[in-house]
């Protein structure tokens, strides 16, 4: 099994998530380690979906965002700090 590279996502990456159909997921980081989690699959890593058009957010242990298995591919900025919370209704 190939070693990933471990990493230090800031705000606003972008996680390429490999899904069990050979397409991918993609998870936007949040604060408190959240991924809002876009409603877009896509079948190749790289392919960012345009819209922040979320299906779920769903927080997960840090070491699932750090260990590297889920690539960080992009980062969507947050306009400021406060958006960086998700606000789930």
């Amino acid at each position: 099994m190939k070693k990933t590279k471990r990493q230090r996502p800031k705000l606003g990456a972008i996680l390429a998530i490999p899904l069990p159909d050979n397409t991918y997921a993609f998870g936007r980081l949040f604060k408190e380690y959240t991924l809002a989690i876009f409603k877009e699959r896509k079948n190749i890593m790289n392919e960012i979906p345009k819209e922040s058009d979320y299906d779920f957010f769903v927080t997960v242990y840090r070491y699932v965002i750090c260990d590297g298995e889920w690539p960080v591919v992009g980062n969507i900025p947050f306009e400021n700090e406060d958006d960086a919370w998700t606000q789930i209704l």
